[in-house]
């Protein structure tokens, strides 16, 4: 009789995530490869990734995120509409725009805080990081405003 392993479920893992002191990270981007790479950068976080507008609703609307990292080219349409929806579903999620290019918005998103960092492709492993750990101070702040509330 083959064993069955059970998989943790989202709130399992975010229970987990904060107790261990982890990121809920939500990337998303049309190129796997490029997918794949951002959550190997941000190991040892708790990563889920999305490939259209679509798939990163549907996350966003099942599980709580503490950032949400979006390329701004997606095949479907702009990733400004994700960060958009991030937003307004999740707004203390942080916002990340990805991109190979400089959208000519880009100042009018930042300076309405609709996006709050740009990184540009390739992007360096140390600004990772640096925007992992800003986030993660964040967090940490607010988390522990939660717990004097209680």
């Amino acid at each position: 009789m083959p064993l069955k392993v059970e998989q943790p479920g989202s709130d399992e893992l975010e229970m987990a995530g904060q107790r261990m002191g982890k990121l809920r990270v939500l990337v998303v981007d049309d190129e796997a490869l490029i997918r794949r790479a951002l959550s190997r950068a941000l190991r040892p976080h708790l990563v889920r990734e999305a490939a259209t507008r679509n798939q990163a609703e549907s996350l966003l609307r099942a599980e709580p995120f503490d950032l949400v990292i979006s390329d701004y080219c997606l095949v479907e349409e702009s990733g400004v509409v994700v960060l958009q929806m991030a937003a307004k579903l999740q707004p203390m999620a942080r916002r990340v725009m990805l991109s190979g290019s400089f959208p000519d918005d880009l100042i009018d998103w930042l300076d309405c805080g609709l996006v709050e960092q740009f990184v540009s492709k390739p992007w360096l492993r140390s600004t990772i990081d640096e925007i992992v750990s800003v986030v993660a101070q964040a967090v940490g702040r607010g988390r522990a405003n939660e717990s004097d509330r209680e």
